[in-house]
């Protein structure tokens, strides 16, 4: 196509290109013909996927995720698990690719290894490697990591960020799962998980790369005694014991087996007397009846 000779109807038959213009516009004029005519998916449509939301309330800790991969306004997969407990007490979430967070949880493991399962230096050694190896720089992914007693999000800037108030989240619904927990969480009564899958819902509600599969990971990190009194039987009126009444109660019943016991043991005792009354009786008859004759003679 000759663009020196190509008049431009909006503004004249008169108006044509020079070729020095001409020459600065074909490279754009032929990638926007390739735009136009390309099958290829655009480059702004990537892979969305992901809410995860972190939620920690007095001893309880919970990571919850969603199921949903989506590209573009196309939903490839509703039940993808994107929460992981990589050691035992230690759960991740993971927000963006799969290759990019395996490869970091891989790597995230072999910092643990070398701290000692201490979960804040293996986090600050991995943004570190993030940032600086060359194979490393162009991981796009984001984690939500947690134990019994921290909680931390790691990202490629090489941020390690620590939550003041226990809650954190990661991915596409993130703001909404966020807000929504950071409102529940002073409310009475509702647990971590509670407030996790409720807040999950609002963002699902809002967001319409997140759906309602939930995947939730739970460390409860309460004593042997709290957990042996939750577990503790319950009466018939459904009211639970503690340890101190249990005892209190197992004495009483005991004393009251022992009274049972005694007064069986009594009324048998009692039985056996009358039965040998009762034995003795004929004999008496008998002895008196032997009596009698001799009287008369």
């Amino acid at each position: 196509m000759n663009l020196s000779s190509l008049a431009l109807p909006c503004l004249g038959p008169s108006f044509s290109l020079t070729p020095s213009l001409a020459r600065a516009s074909a490279p754009a004029a032929a990638s926007l013909g390739r735009r136009a005519y390309s099958m290829a998916p655009a480059e702004n449509e990537r892979v969305r996927s992901t809410t995860i939301l972190c939620v920690r309330k007095d001893k309880d800790v919970v990571m919850i995720g969603d199921g949903q991969v989506s590209r573009g306004n196309t939903v490839f997969k509703n039940n993808v698990v994107k929460v992981r407990e990589i050691r035992p007490g230690i759960l991740v979430g993971m927000a963006g690719s799969a290759g990019d967070c395996l490869t970091l949880i891989d790597r995230l493991g072999g910092f643990l290894d070398e701290s000692s399962n201490n979960l804040t230096r293996a986090c600050v050694a991995l943004a570190k490697a993030w940032r600086t190896e060359r194979y490393m720089r162009n991981l796009e992914a984001q984690l939500c990591v947690c134990d019994s007693s921290v909680s931390l999000m790691v990202s490629g800037n090489g941020d390690v960020i620590e939550p003041e108030d226990g809650v954190m989240s990661a991915g596409s619904g993130s703001l909404y799962a966020l807000s929504a927990a950071k409102a529940l969480l002073d409310i009475d009564g509702m647990d971590a998980e509670q407030i996790g899958r409720k807040s999950m819902g609002i963002a699902a509600d809002i967001c319409v790369f997140t759906n309602r599969n939930f995947i939730v990971k739970r460390l409860d990190n309460s004593t042997d005694a709290e957990k042996a009194a939750a577990e503790a039987p319950t009466e018939d009126d459904g009211t639970i014991y503690t340890p101190g009444k249990k005892t209190e109660a197992k004495k009483s019943e005991s004393d009251g087996d022992a009274v049972e016991k005694q007064e069986d043991a009594e009324v048998v005792e009692a039985e056996k007397d009358e039965s040998e009354v009762k034995a003795d009786e004929p004999e008496v008859k008998k002895s008196k009846k032997k009596s009698a004759p001799k009287e008369e003679e």
